[in-house]
């Protein structure tokens, strides 16, 4: 009698048959107990790394947990939703992977889909439930993951499906200054128009965005952030406005504009 997962879909040739036949059953070796010889990986890591999903489809239907990590702690659900697929993403759905299955540093499959900007898992996963606000180790949340690395269309998406845009992880940085710090001029953008942000806000040292841009010498977002209502004339803990600290990166002409927008400064 054929196995059951033969009837699920059809096989190209008989060698993708021996080989899906083979690693479904190394799977249930493995998931029995037995261990891999030296230099093989657990083949479901395997499969899901090259998003096998003949494979994937065999070892479901002989029992496979669609939330089994890979040997690095992410789940088939994280790997697939970073590498945009939105095909293996539904499948795992389908199969009863959690939305927001976390990893031992809180990280979802919607941050990892942040990391790259993957736009159609992003979507997919937001469409199924996924929570635009959980928060990983130090209190990072996936717009925090897509404003550092400066992902405007993922940015937007979960502005759009409820994210917090003003949220503060451990150290009390929000997305406009991780963007700011990145250097990422579209985030920065989106943001400073997004209701609740404060752009004048400051961290544990008493920086504030402006005080970022400063220091890294981004005359162009150091302007966006004056016309969004940063206030040059705010004083860190250590009573630096963002001119000095300007000053003491070495930005001269960024100083100078520092210093006439505080003198120009009203309120």
């Amino acid at each position: 009698m054929a196995l059951p997962f033969f009837r699920t879909y059809q096989v190209k040739s008989l060698k993708t048959t021996i080989d899906i036949f083979f690693a479904a059953l190394l799977w249930v070796a493995v998931t029995a107990g037995a261990q891999p010889a030296p230099g093989d990986e657990d083949p479901w890591g395997t499969a899901i790394r090259h998003r096998d999903l003949e494979t994937l489809e065999a070892m479901l239907e002989l029992g496979a947990d669609p939330e089994r990590a890979v040997s690095d702690g992410k789940t088939a659900l994280m790997i697939a939703a970073q590498a945009d697929d939105e095909r293996l993403v539904r499948r795992l759905l389908d199969a009863g992977a959690f939305v927001d299955a976390t990893n031992a540093n809180g990280g979802t499959a919607l941050m990892y889909a942040a990391i790259d900007g993957a736009v159609a898992t992003t979507r997919l996963l937001l469409d199924e439930g996924a929570d635009p606000n959980a928060e990983a180790r130090f209190g990072w949340t996936a717009l925090m993951v897509a404003a550092v690395k400066g992902r405007d269309s993922v940015s937007r998406m979960l502005i759009d499906a409820g994210a917090e845009p003003d949220v503060r992880d451990a150290y009390g940085w929000t997305p406009l200054m991780r963007a700011t710090s990145g250097g990422h001029l579209t985030v920065v953008d989106l943001l400073l128009v997004t209701p609740g942000v404060d752009p004048g806000c400051s961290q544990e040292t008493g920086a504030t965005a402006l005080h970022i841009a400063a220091g890294e010498g981004y005359e162009e977002i150091v302007g966006r952030l004056l016309e969004g209502g940063a206030d040059p004339r705010a004083q860190d803990h250590e009573g630096r406005t963002p001119a000095d600290v300007a000053a003491l990166e070495g930005h001269a002409d960024l100083e100078q504009m520092l210093r006439m927008a505080a003198e120009n400064s009203t309120g």
